[in-house]
């Protein structure tokens, strides 16, 4: 069993391993939260919230789903973003990064 850890981040390195099956059972996990869409990874490590299974269909994978919620954790589940600053906190944050801004 291989398993891709990177998917179509890290500029997709892997995958250029993975097309040429190394492994009789080969799974995507983690490092990209959707379909490869590629007929060379059998299964898909997800959740019902990344991959509603009512929508399973559409994957190239068999998906494999996880009881809570995988990419931060079950208590993120209904995880909201913070608020983004506005004003002069904007402001005083994109002079921080050295972005473009206005006074």
């Amino acid at each position: 069993v291989a398993v891709n850890l990177d998917g179509w981040t890290s500029m997709g390195r892997t995958n250029e391993i993975f097309a040429m099956s190394p492994a009789p059972i080969q799974v995507q996990y983690m490092g990209f939260p959707g379909s490869l869409g590629a007929s060379y990874v059998h299964l898909l490590v997800t959740d019902k919230i990344i991959s509603p299974p009512e929508l399973a269909g559409v994957y190239a994978e068999k998906l494999v789903v996880l009881p809570n919620y995988y990419i931060n954790d079950y208590r993120r589940q209904n995880w909201t973003p913070p608020p983004r600053p506005s004003g002069a906190a904007l402001t005083a944050a994109r002079k921080a990064k050295r972005l473009p801004y206005r006074d």
